[in-house]
């Protein structure tokens, strides 16, 4: 998503037929739509047009962020942390269902751009034998190098949580040497989840504070539920 916003906001200011203020204006509103689309797609057309609503979102994502990166956090926010929540919520009522948060918390030391972290598909290179360049060629965040020997322990450590995940359903196994007291399952009360990385550890309610604002607060604003509660 930065990377669109950007590539967006550089072919907009390139045009020379354009003057300053209507290059601004074009920006602002691209974002503004993109903004209130996936507003729509959380909330309906209804509710994503409810002043009250929008004004409570926006004041949230503007105290925290600043620019395009409001846009960014809104945009991850619904496309992956609330919907994942949303299905671990639904999957971990059923009390035959192992349902386990897994939050990928690297910062590796190949990541040479302007982005830190771990973007959205950059744990294929943990799944699979694929090599730094070629998952920055899909994901153009400025990846240089090669794995470092904590990502190789990190992705023997992954292989391992998924294939005893797989055979016992329980992905816990490789770490009782790591974490003692164990990965508990997800469930609603707790919000448990592994922050995984070369140093792994259990904690609960990743982002609290968005998942007040999107499961509490916002719903609270709301004629009626707009999420799923079952699967």
């Amino acid at each position: 998503m930065e990377n669109f916003v950007k590539m967006t906001k550089h072919a907009i200011f390139q045009n020379e037929n354009m003057s300053e203020e209507e290059k601004n204006s074009v920006y602002k509103g691209l974002l503004s739509d993109t903004k209130k689309l996936y507003m729509q797609s959380r909330l309906g057309e209804r509710a994503a047009s409810n002043e009250n609503i929008v004004g409570k979102i926006d004041d949230f994502y503007h105290r925290r962020f600043v620019d395009e990166k409001v846009l960014m956090e809104m945009v991850s926010d619904l496309s992956f942390l609330i919907p994942s929540l949303d299905y671990l919520a639904a999957a971990s009522r059923r009390e035959s269902c192992n349902s386990y948060f897994l939050y990928f918390h690297h910062f590796p030391y190949f990541m040479k751009g302007s982005y830190r972290g771990s973007p959205h598909a950059l744990d294929l290179l943990y799944w699979f034998d694929i090599k730094v360049e070629d998952v920055e060629k899909l994901l153009y965040v400025g990846m240089q190098g090669e794995f470092a020997e904590e990502d190789i322990k990190l992705k023997r450590m992954f292989s391992s949580i998924i294939g005893d995940f797989v055979k016992t359903g329980n992905p816990g196994a490789t770490l009782k040497t790591t974490i003692p007291s164990g990965w508990p399952k997800y469930d609603a009360t707790n919000s448990y989840y592994l922050d995984f990385s070369p140093k792994p550890w259990v904690s609960s309610f990743l982002e609290k504070d968005k998942q007040d604002l999107w499961h509490n607060t916002v719903p609270g604003m709301t004629v009626k539920p707009y999420f799923h509660t079952e699967l």
